[in-house]
């Protein structure tokens, strides 16, 4: 009875798993699912690695396939279904590869995944970059952007082709090349160096050993006596600065020198009314840049009067401020004759200047080549205007421009309290047929405001009147000029 049990317990398994038509994986008529082949990434000059996506639930192995060129697919090797990544190490730089990966129950192999093909890469290093560390070095740097070179190798070309500098170590992103000629122009290649191969050159970057000059240079007045330099320092190795100065018809001489990293200087007791222009270069131990551009500045006794700065004595230029000359006009006749830009003194004598400054005709005024000084600029009537007006209007503003007392202003010199310190003087005038008129009466200064085709407006000032006019004169009369900061 039991051994009957059995034989109806086999026959019922046999019938049951018939019914169930159990697959088995092995059978090589069973389709195994492809694996998906993620990614391939070059990781070095001589490596690719895989990595896929199992798709096969009873996969005891992958088979990893390559081909490249001409060559078809091989196996190259066989890794463990818990292993979903292979790393190629036998790749030539440069050279296309093209994978594929099986999935493997015993003797039955699924389908080849997806292809990829790349091939291996040795990029070049990135951010090379060379500066001047003195005035005999250079100082090259990069971005190490490898985790397997052995090493890397510099290039420089001096102006005969590249040739080998230096190896360094790996992981090296530095160097600083000494010993270098004045004044050259040095170029810098790098690459990464392994035990198989070089990486593709490095931009090439470029220094020069020349020292910067500085730039924007510029020198403006402080007040009568002082003027204030400032300059770029475009150089990060001076051990100091100078600075030289010259007047119109004089040569540079040096004023100072000064520390390194500075970049301004301020220069002291000078001539009020006279035009100084400078120049400054920076200093090695062994060398000097080149010379900066000239910047040219006159200093003025200034005076603040409401929101406007006024010079404090008028104009004496005899060059406008592109250098040119301003016609010097002397006889009644020339003077008298000008259709051009033209200055004089009173009485055409040079005792006069300190004092009373010069005397010009408005073609001066308004010469596009500028009349005035690097910093200020003529006046406008309205801008008189504004000046009269902050001192209690027309009546009583010119009482309080006027130097106090009648040192120079003849008697009464009336209203005269100076209170805007203004400092103005009765310096006469030039009439348009050459003669000179009204010293210690009255003065006369030119707006840039044009009336009509022959007369321009001024602002005068008399020694009997607490007022400030405006009047209209032509053009070839000879009056003072003050200025105004920009």
């Amino acid at each position: 009875m039991k051994h009957l049990s059995s034989i109806i317990l086999l026959v019922f398994g046999l019938l049951s798993c018939e019914e169930l038509d159990v697959v088995n994986p092995a059978d090589p008529s069973y389709e195994l699912n492809a694996p998906t082949l993620v990614s391939a990434t070059s990781v070095t000059d001589s490596q690719i690695e895989l990595v896929w996506k199992n798709n096969e639930a009873q996969v005891r192995e992958f088979i990893v396939q390559r081909k490249s060129a001409s060559i078809p697919y091989s196996n190259i090797a066989t890794v463990n279904k818990d292993v979903l990544y292979y790393s190629d190490t036998n790749c030539e730089l440069g050279k296309n590869y093209s994978y594929a990966i099986l999935s493997k129950v015993e003797g039955n192999l699924s389908e080849s995944s997806n292809s990829i093909t790349l091939s291996t890469s040795f990029p070049a290093p990135i951010g090379a970059f060379a500066l001047a560390e003195s005035d005999a070095s250079i100082g090259v740097t990069w971005t190490d952007n490898y985790s397997y070179e052995d090493s890397f190798v510099i290039e420089r070309n001096s102006g005969i082709g590249f040739e080998q500098l230096i190896i360094l170590p790996a992981d090296a992103v530095t160097f600083i090349d000494s010993g270098l000629l004045y004044g050259i122009d040095y170029a810098y290649r790098i690459a990464a160096i392994t035990s198989r191969n070089n990486s593709n050159w490095s931009i090439i970057t470029t220094a020069n050993t020349t020292i910067n000059k500085p730039s924007d240079v510029l020198a403006t007045a402080m007040n009568g006596s002082e003027i204030e330099l400032n300059w770029v320092d475009n150089c990060n190795y001076e051990t100091g600065y100078i600075v030289e100065r010259r007047n119109r018809n004089t040569t540079f001489t040096q004023v100072e020198e000064l520390q390194a990293n500075t970049s301004v200087y301020i220069d002291s007791a000078l001539i009020s009314g006279s035009a100084y222009i400078y120049r400054v270069f920076a200093i090695t131990e062994s060398n000097s840049s080149y010379y900066s551009l000239q910047s040219a500045s006159t200093p003025y006794a200034m005076v603040q009067v409401g929101e406007q700065v006024w010079m404090t004595e008028n104009l004496q230029v005899i060059k406008y401020r592109d250098n040119t000359e301003i016609t010097h006009l002397t006889s009644d006749e020339d003077w008298s004759n000008a259709a051009t830009g033209g200055y004089c003194t009173y009485d055409n004598s040079d005792a006069n200047i300190d004092t009373y400054g010069r005397l010009y005709n408005w073609y001066a005024v308004v010469n596009n080549r500028n009349l005035a000084p690097e910093g200020w600029h003529l006046p406008s009537d309205s801008e008189w205007q504004v000046l009269v007006d902050y001192l209690g209007g027309a009546g009583l503003g010119g009482g309080k421009l006027k130097e106090e007392g009648i040192g120079h202003w003849a008697s009464p010199n009336t209203g005269a309290t100076n209170q805007a310190k203004f400092n103005a003087l009765p310096s006469g005038y030039r009439s348009s047929a050459g003669a000179y008129h009204g010293l210690s009466y009255g003065t006369h200064f030119w707006s840039t405001t044009e009336l009509n085709s022959t007369n321009s407006l001024n602002r005068t000032l008399y020694y009997n009147s607490a007022g400030m006019n405006s009047n209209s004169n032509g053009m070839r009369y000879g009056f003072s000029i003050r200025c105004l900061r920009n």
